[in-house]
């Protein structure tokens, strides 16, 4: 029952992926703000650190990084009593990436979706 989502899950990565190859950076600076957040808590950083952090992501996705298309064969991973889920590469990391050609180096961005009761559109946990 629950790999009935993953259309729709690959659908709310490709949105970003999309609006990030366009130009459009608003969407996943939102994505990063809401899991360098959700990081502060758990990592117990205040809130100088927690903007720090984001700083960073951004400067390196604007040095060079570029986002990165799904590659296919992702399998849904579980967090949360099953509330949670997000794409996992082959590789084991998340499914949303950047990559360096200069350095060859990857940014991977850990995000998890929800579904939230009565909604029809995964959110960023």
């Amino acid at each position: 029952m629950k790999t009935d989502i993953k259309p729709f899950l690959i659908k709310a990565y490709q949105r970003l992926i999309k609006k990030a190859k366009e130009g459009d950076y608003k969407p996943l600076i939102e994505v990063i703000k809401i899991v360098e957040a959700r990081n502060s808590k758990t990592m117990y950083l205040s809130e100088q650190e927690t903007k720090q952090r984001i700083k960073s992501i951004l400067d390196d996705i604007n040095d060079g990084f570029e986002i990165m298309d799904l590659e296919g064969g992702q399998v849904l991973s579980y967090a949360g009593d099953g509330k949670l889920v997000r794409l996992v590469r082959t590789d084991g990391n998340s499914a949303l990436a950047f990559s360096n050609s200069k350095t060859s180096e990857e940014l991977i961005l850990d995000i998890w979706f929800c579904l939230p009761n009565g909604e029809s559109d995964f959110v960023v946990f």
